[in-house]
């Protein structure tokens, strides 16, 4: 009897352990003071009772013509439509990121030389319209991100054989050898074990690179494929005496080393900053429940143990995809990982925060950046047991959750199609109620793209030349164009900027030298702006200020008063005599950066009078120029043989005009010789002498 109620006893004991442990599992943090609330799940999870603000938060979205998301190229106008649309939808829930398929099946969604064009592009005159780059350039004029989307193996479902297959295919294409090629049934893939296969793939990744503006690559979980026989390939390469799986797995690490090293050479080279990312399907490796208290690592921060999560699903690690998805994230192949954590919170083989907690703590200690895949479609699919469709409040609860775990810095939804329907469905269905939420108490303002940390951190300069023309019915913002940055950040506040990010209202980038964004709003707001790195690091901030008065003077009399960040016209200088030669001017024309009420003068130039001397045959002496109202400076007038100067024929004591000046001369005429008796003219001085002379003479003889 003791010894069974000590047993009983003892599984009490341990029944009660696994509880606490279990309720103790997931971490979460919350603001001061926020509540929790408790939801039954495989373990008991604690979920913020509200969305915890993000400084950065990545939300994107994949974007797919495979899976209908919207249709075919028909013309430029119905295709630009299109994407214009997507983006619209985009921006309406905040988004910041596009991860758009542009490779499917061993084809092109873009002007290729190695694949054939994809069947949706089967209209495109890539010489006319090219729909990739136009799709690139309007999601970086709002600020999203492009990450192109590639399935690096899949080929195609073909029931006839592969050498059929094959030799349809253009002869520069791999797939035109049929021993580049694996098939199960009817489902055929590009041999990963084949070097030749993973130099095309990355020839194929690096032709999208060199001739698109993208911020990254992007693959999903296609790898491998079920039931495929490569006996054949492991003879000619397992040199090592490898398993099945773990040289699969081999060939998989060889091809994103490989790729990783081509992108990060040719990123170098050419100052470019294009991402790596994977989002393989939501299970690294299955295993049992482990305590975040036991989760260990080495000394370069990889978790070394559990290398698994507490689940029992389908893992990507195994049979039939065989992707180390962790060893490429240890080893920093990649820049982000998106695992497709798709499932519910009540799902019993793959609870989603079994899922995430575990990837959180994986990447606890890595650069790489983790986002969580969102399986919002299954809001949309008629299932009574999964708990996307009994509740409304999964997708809002995920965001809530990831939210409270440190290292899930965003989220990517599956697909468009579903986030438009929400955005347009008119009847309130599980769908709708469910992203809608995500908008209304998550994604309610703009959120900044996280930092991309295997990047070498680039802070950019703050913006020059910042200026903000206050309109009637709106509010341009300009400044200079920067350097090498990716994206600009602006700003708004009422009376102040603090450059919160609930203070932004666009992200944006332009290719003008000279950027400038009309903000649809009247008054005298504050606006601040930010440039954003291609690492997405920002630079300081510059803040223009609500303006400041600007005083016009004529000659000490105040004529007019205007706001420096307001439209307005220069005010008319009024003529002045003597001051019509040149228009006059104000001494202030640029308010873009004055910082204090401002006194602007009138400029006005003297006239200059050109005051021109003439000899008396026409010649110019001198060419003077005479401030008006003074007098010119006349030169000396030449001799003239038998003539005297006599003088100027014009007054120019007060010169008001341009003058012409010429000299008047008097002729010296012929005359005879002086005597003393000159009956014409008498010498008086000789005649005095004389007179003194003589009396000189009598004088001397008296005595």
């Amino acid at each position: 009897m003791k010894k069974r109620f000590l047993v009983l006893l003892v599984l009490l004991f341990s029944l009660v352990s696994v509880f606490v442990s279990a309720v103790n599992f997931v971490p979460y943090k919350t603001a001061s003071g926020a509540n929790v609330k408790y939801r039954g799940t495989n373990i008991d999870v604690m979920i913020p009772d509200e969305y915890i603000v993000q400084d950065r938060d990545f939300r994107a979205v994949w974007v797919s013509h495979l899976v209908s998301d919207f249709p075919s190229y028909q013309n430029v106008s119905q295709y630009k439509s299109a994407i214009n649309d997507v983006l619209d939808t985009m921006e309406y829930f905040n988004m910041n990121a596009i991860i758009f398929h542009v490779r499917t099946h061993n084809n092109a969604l873009y002007k290729s030389e190695l694949n054939p064009v994809a069947s949706y592009y089967r209209n495109v005159d890539f010489d006319v319209f090219d729909p990739l780059e136009y799709i690139i350039d309007e999601s970086h004029k709002r600020g999203i991100e492009f990450h192109a989307w590639l399935n690096p193996y899949r080929l195609s479902t073909y029931s006839g054989t592969k050498d059929e297959f094959a030799a349809t295919q253009p002869s520069v294409n791999v797939a035109s050898d049929p021993e580049m090629i694996l098939k199960v049934d009817n489902n055929m893939i590009l041999n990963p074990g084949e070097p030749r296969v993973r130099d095309f793939i990355i020839d194929s990744v690096m032709e999208i690179i060199e001739n698109y503006d993208v911020d990254a690559i992007h693959f999903d979980d296609y790898f491998y494929i079920t039931g495929v026989d490569d006996y054949t390939t492991r003879v000619k390469y397992n040199s090592e005496g490898l398993s099945v799986d773990n040289f699969r797995r081999k060939q998989v690490d060889l091809f994103i080393e490989q790729l990783y090293n081509e992108m990060s050479t040719y990123n170098e080279l050419n100052n470019r900053f294009v991402q790596l990312g994977i989002s393989p399907s939501g299970i690294y490796r299955n295993g049992g429940y482990v305590p975040l208290t036991d989760f260990t690592y080495n000394e370069q921060g990889h978790l070394t143990y559990p290398l698994y999560s507490n689940t029992n699903g389908f893992s990507h690690y195994d049979a039939y995809l065989f992707s180390d998805t962790k060893k490429w994230i240890d080893e920093g192949w990649i820049d982000y990982i998106i695992p497709q954590s798709y499932w519910a919170f009540e799902q019993p083989s793959a609870a989603f925060a079994d899922v995430m907690v575990w990837w959180d703590a994986a990447l606890k200690y890595s650069d790489v950046n983790l986002y969580s895949g969102m399986g919002l479609y299954k809001a949309a699919t008629v299932s009574s047991s999964d708990g996307w469709y009994t509740s409304e409040n999964q997708a809002i609860d995920q965001v809530k959750f990831n939210s409270s775990l440190e290292n899930v810095r965003g989220h990517s939804i599956f697909s468009y199609k579903h986030i438009k329907m929400t955005r347009t469905n008119a009847t309130s269905n599980q769908l709708t109620k469910a992203f809608s939420k995500v908008k209304e108490q998550a994604w309610t303002d703009i959120a900044l793209l996280p930092e991309i940390r295997t990047f070498d951190k680039i802070t950019p300069a703050k913006v020059t030349n910042m200026y903000v023309e206050y309109q009637e019915d709106q509010n341009v913002i300009s400044f200079d164009k920067m350097r090498d940055a990716k994206f600009y950040v602006l700003y708004r506040g009422t009376n102040n900027v603090t450059f919160d990010n609930s203070q932004i209202i666009k992200i944006f980038s332009s290719k003008d030298e000279v950027i400038t964004y009309t903000d649809n709003v009247s008054g005298d707001y504050v606006y601040g702006v930010r440039s954003m790195s291609h690492s997405n690091t920002l630079g300081e901030g510059v803040i223009q200020t609500k303006g400041v008065n600007l005083s016009f003077y004529v000659d000490d009399e105040l004529i007019a008063t205007h706001k420096s960040n307001q439209a307005f016209e220069l005010p008319a200088i009024p003529n002045k005599e003597g001051y019509d030669r040149i228009d006059p001017v104000w001494s202030i024309t640029e308010f873009k950066n004055l910082k204090t009420d401002t006194r602007i003068d009138a400029i006005y130039t003297l006239n200059m009078y050109n005051v021109k001397f003439y000899d008396m045959d026409g010649n110019l002496i001198d060419d003077v120029l005479t401030a008006h109202g003074t007098k010119a400076a006349s030169p000396t007038a030449p001799k003239v043989d038998g003539y005297r100067f006599k003088n100027w024929d014009t007054e120019f004591d007060e010169v008001l005009d341009d003058l012409e000046i010429n000299a008047v001369y008097e002729e010296i005429k012929n005359e005879s010789p002086k005597t003393v008796f000159s009956c014409k003219e008498l010498n008086y001085s000789f005649v005095l002498f004389s007179g003194l002379a003589l009396l000189f003479l009598v004088f001397k003889r008296r005595k």
